[in-house]
């Protein structure tokens, strides 16, 4: 129901629903664990306090609230479902796997089919074409993408060809609708968690020999990808300029946040309650990114907070370090790539991407 819904909107206060009954169980599961529960609360209490100076500096507003709520839900989710799994039997994980490889391959073949529907016979813009993940989510169809190939790589439900061949259609829908981040993480998914699995690039370089593909890869990918980097010609906020690109974004976001930020909640639209310093902004595309959502809202000490603590989370339930670092860096691309925590839909999938890892890695262990 989270991965699928063209109004994902209407299931904000379902997932929220799920949250506060992890929370309580989570609670419980604190008694236990100590350790757990000191890091976690206080990484909780920091972000509290950053929120208490805010108080009094711009006063008390109802979006700080919900505000932190909304960032910090999901560790609650996923300290749930990774310890419910942790206690399961082999047998139960192999059904629970079965199940989920079922239901992901019926709705990809589902994404595939509509996002060509979008791309070949409606006038939908490329940038919104998305599926059944309704409008505003190209960002969507990359992370369900990714799930697919790596429940394919680490369930070992399939042959090589078929895994080439599904690689090959997620490349191509995600060339449809414009998302660039998909490659970046699906290079970096392949070659450093398995170099073994390298082969399924090879339809992203075969792509290439099509002048089509090979002009959107140069200036829409790469071009792109650089610009991250070196966009910084369209910051020149004294003159009210600021670009659209992640870089004059990014910032923009450090100027408006410094340490400490600029006030938790002041830049959001949240279950919508606008910020109470939207107003003020030049380029309202601020929230482009969890990391400039963080950095302008939190600051950059709040922004290391709470990457750190969802690092923790993850980190708990995974027990090879090497894993440990890979998810470091993968959390870190997902925060500075899209709004990964505004949007249930692409934590969850990101959720299960490492739960997949994780439970493969249980199986060579037993």
């Amino acid at each position: 129901m989270f991965f699928v819904s063209y109004n994902f909107h209407a299931l904000w206060l379902v997932y929220d629903f799920l949250a506060l009954f992890s929370l309580m169980y989570v609670l419980h599961l604190f008694l236990q664990k100590k350790k757990h529960a000191f890091i976690i609360l206080s990484c909780i209490g920091i972000l509290f306090s950053i929120m208490f100076i805010d108080i009094l500096i711009y006063g008390l507003h109802s979006i700080m609230i919900l505000s932190l709520w909304d960032n910090v839900k999901h560790i609650f989710i996923i300290y749930t479902l990774f310890s419910l799994i942790k206690k399961m039997d082999i047998s139960r994980i192999d059904d629970f796997k079965k199940i989920l490889f079922f239901i992901i391959t019926f709705f990809f073949y589902i994404e595939l089919i509509w996002v060509m529907y979008e791309y070949f016979f409606t006038s939908i813009h490329f940038d919104d074409i998305t599926g059944f993940f309704g409008f505003h989510a190209s960002h969507s169809v990359g992370y369900f993408s990714l799930l697919y190939i790596v429940i394919l790589l680490y369930l070992k439900r399939t042959t090589k060809l078929y895994l080439f061949f599904v690689t090959l259609m997620a490349i191509i829908i995600n060339y449809m609708s414009e998302n660039v981040g998909f490659y970046i993480l699906l290079v970096f998914f392949i070659l450093v968690y398995d170099f073994r699995f390298s082969y399924t690039l090879l339809p992203m370089v075969l792509l290439l020999l099509f002048p089509k593909v090979y002009a959107f890869a140069d200036k829409v990918i790469l071009s792109r990808i650089f610009s991250f980097f070196t966009d910084t010609n369209n910051y020149l906020p004294e003159e009210g300029l600021v670009g659209t690109g992640r870089m004059p974004l990014l910032q923009y976001a450090i100027d408006l946040g410094n340490v400490f930020g600029g006030g938790i909640g002041a830049f959001s639209i949240i279950y919508n309650k606008t910020g109470y310093r939207i107003d003020e902004l030049i380029n309202t595309q601020l929230n482009i990114s969890t990391a400039t959502n963080l950095i302008s809202e939190y600051g950059f000490f709040g922004f290391v907070v709470m990457l750190f603590m969802y690092i923790y989370v993850f980190s708990i339930f995974l027990d090879n370090k090497r894993e440990k670092v890979m998810l470091g860096l993968l959390l870190l691309m997902a925060f500075f790539y899209n709004r990964v925590l505004m949007d249930e839909r692409i934590i969850y999938m990101l959720i299960f991407i490492v739960l997949i890892v994780k439970l493969d890695f249980r199986k060579k262990q037993v």
